[in-house]
């Protein structure tokens, strides 16, 4: 329900913009490329996402699993997995829990109204 565009641009083969298309929330840069991928794992599994990144991975994309801080163990676990040993190798997929999220999002607020006072 919260989108800036009402499809994702058409940036590679059909097959990967349709790959790209289940996750949560993608980013994309000025040029329509994706920047940024997040997927949010409440409840669902982790290895789904990072099957789905394993697929995008030719992109120069920042990857995110976004869940619960008790889910991290999980996550290491799962990304340990052989089938992941070039994502974890090359540092692709970042786990973000939703208090890091939250601070994160604060500090950009805070920062966006310091520098609407500066300037």
């Amino acid at each position: 329900d919260l989108r800036s565009i009402q499809s994702i641009p058409a940036f590679s083969y059909e097959q990967l913009v349709k790959r790209s298309s289940t996750i949560d929330v993608i980013w994309f840069n000025e040029r329509t490329m994706p920047d940024s991928f997040f997927e949010v794992e409440h409840s669902t599994d982790i290895t789904n996402s990072l099957q789905k990144y394993n697929d995008l991975q030719d992109f120069h994309t920042k990857m995110y699993i976004v869940a619960d801080k008790r889910r991290e163990e999980e996550f290491w676990n799962k990304f340990a997995y052989a089938s992941f040993e070039k994502l974890k190798s090359e540092n692709r997929v970042k786990f973000l829990s939703y208090g890091e999220l939250d601070d994160q999002y604060q500090q950009a607020v805070k920062l966006q109204s310091i520098n609407t006072v500066i300037l």
